[in-house]
């Protein structure tokens, strides 16, 4: 993965060998377990990790035919539009699965309980006409009324409500917070 993202020479071998032949154990209280070696992964809970992870997986757009792939970090999504019901669970099927041969192949799997599917509609008549069944490894996947998506909470209208909502909740905390230290 490394040489098809263009890295190359002294930082492919310097990269190549922090990720060669590791080991792991797990340290629980006093207690720590035998070492295991690590065939393959990036390392977790390691400052490289996230740029790793996105070097490891950067080829998946080019198995997306009819969606747009968002990643950030270890998340993925996956946005797909359609007018019809139907098309819609056509293109989520056909583009899922193109992303779980993808993960399969490079040794990942797809975590059906940390999925789901969020439909925006921004016309009322229409939202319960367009709501797809989607499936991951024979899941139906929940669908969210709204998300928290880069930082930003969006709800299946776009209104900006929840998000507000929420931002308001933690200002109002930190002011809370503020005020309480003030009186010192």
């Amino acid at each position: 993965q490394l040489w098809s993202s263009s890295i190359r020479g002294l930082p492919h071998d310097w990269i190549s060998s922090y990720l060669k032949d590791r080991e792991q154990c797990v340290q629980i209280a006093s207690v720590l377990s035998g070492k295991v070696k690590m065939p393959y992964g990036v390392p977790q809970g390691s400052i490289l990790e996230p740029v790793l992870f996105l070097i490891y997986v950067n080829r998946l757009n080019s198995a997306i035919q009819n969606g747009k792939l968002i990643q950030y970090a270890d998340d993925t999504t996956l946005c797909i539009r359609s007018k019809s019901k139907h098309d819609l669970e056509v293109k989520a099927f056909i583009e899922l699965n193109s992303c779980i041969k993808h993960f399969s192949k490079l040794n990942l799997k797809t975590n059906s309980s940390k999925s789901n599917v969020m439909n925006f509609c921004l016309r009322q008549q229409q939202d319960q006409e367009l709501r797809p069944a989607v499936m991951v490894d024979d899941v139906l996947l929940d669908e969210a009324e709204s998300i928290k998506f880069l930082g930003m909470h969006l709800d299946r209208r776009l209104t900006w409500d929840d998000h507000i909502e929420k931002v308001c909740s933690k200002v109002a905390s930190g002011i809370f917070v503020l005020r309480n230290l003030a009186k010192f």
